[in-house]
């Protein structure tokens, strides 16, 4: 008798083997000429068909935000977010400086250099853009930091001069609940040291949380970030990194959240934080959603009707 459980985990080792595979053959592709060639590809008969059929989660995000129809340029930054994202990574970190600084941009900076070495920040990043490229950007700009993630996404980066400003922490698997709070305990240390912790706040792991509406939706935002900051006295700094249809990247900074500013007690502070970086993360999803990861939309609308808006539907079919 086939012991078919056996077949398939061997087909998903097969298919996480090609993966790889391709992601080694992505990372000798320059930087430059992967941009120019995807700005050609995008012009080839048939490409049409093929970002339509790969925006099936972004249409679906579409129509429930009523955003109204795609744009060409939505599928494709859409399409670069999602699938081109570790080897711009990569290519990014060893671009010559005159390719990173054509491709490269960075706005708000003066709000990370107002606390920069005299306050611990904790930089706030989410699943959304370029995602892990903020912290790789920075470092290269010439900012240190330590970033908190789940398995160590920058390995494979070459080892040169800027690359030992990014220091990577990882927090392990979702059981290994007392590794997390080792990794947590680590970040708390570094942000009492003035120091910089990249922290991405929009996931689904933690214990505690806070429940928003978000975009009409039933989320719970993990506190952790907020917790981090009010334990350690650091600032909040939001971070986004858009990527458009030709490759380049803006890293931009928010306006700072400072818990030493809010009133309250320390349990009122995260909320407060949560439900701050809940609506402004909102604002990102609304403005430009082709900047969504795939699985964080299936994510989102697999979640329950806030009950402000079940209230609302309600009163308007009453009246």
């Amino acid at each position: 008798m086939v012991d078919t459980s056996q077949i398939q985990g061997r087909a998903r080792v097969d298919q996480m083997e090609r993966h790889q595979l391709v992601r080694r053959i992505l990372r000798a592709v320059p930087y430059r000429i992967g941009a120019r060639g995807l700005s050609m590809f995008w012009t080839l008969p048939g490409s049409s068909k093929l970002l339509f059929r790969l925006c099936g989660p972004l249409r679906r995000l579409a129509r429930y935000l009523d955003t109204g129809s795609l744009s060409v340029s939505m599928r494709q930054v859409f399409v670069q977010v999602n699938f081109l994202s570790n080897w711009r990574l990569h290519a990014l970190s060893v671009a010559p400086q005159a390719v990173f600084d054509r491709y490269v941009t960075f706005k708000n900076l003066h709000l990370l250099d107002a606390y920069f070495g005299s306050r611990g920040i904790v930089l706030c990043n989410s699943h959304y853009g370029g995602g892990k490229l903020a912290g790789v950007l920075l470092a290269r700009k010439g900012y240190s930091l330590l970033t908190l993630d789940r398995v160590n996404s920058y390995g494979f980066l070459p080892k040169v001069g800027w690359s030992e400003r990014l220091e990577c922490l990882v927090m392990g698997q979702r059981e290994e609940q007392q590794f997390l709070l080792k990794a947590l305990f680590k970040c708390q240390k570094a942000l009492r040291k003035n120091r910089m912790v990249q922290i991405v706040a929009d996931g689904y792991r933690g214990n505690s949380s806070v429940m928003v509406n978000f975009l009409g939706k039933q989320r719970a935002i993990r506190s952790s970030f907020a917790e981090l900051a009010v334990g350690a006295g650091a600032v909040v700094i939001p971070v986004q990194s858009r990527i458009n249809p030709h490759g380049h990247v803006e890293v931009e900074l928010f306006p700072p959240m400072d818990p030493q500013a809010m009133n309250g007690s320390d349990a009122e502070k995260v909320t407060q934080l949560c439900q701050t970086y809940a609506a402004w993360l909102a604002d990102a999803w609304q403005a430009e959603p082709a900047n969504v990861f795939k699985n964080d939309i299936e994510l989102f609308l697999r979640l329950p009707a806030a009950r402000e808006q079940l209230l609302e539907t309600s009163q308007h079919v009453q009246s």
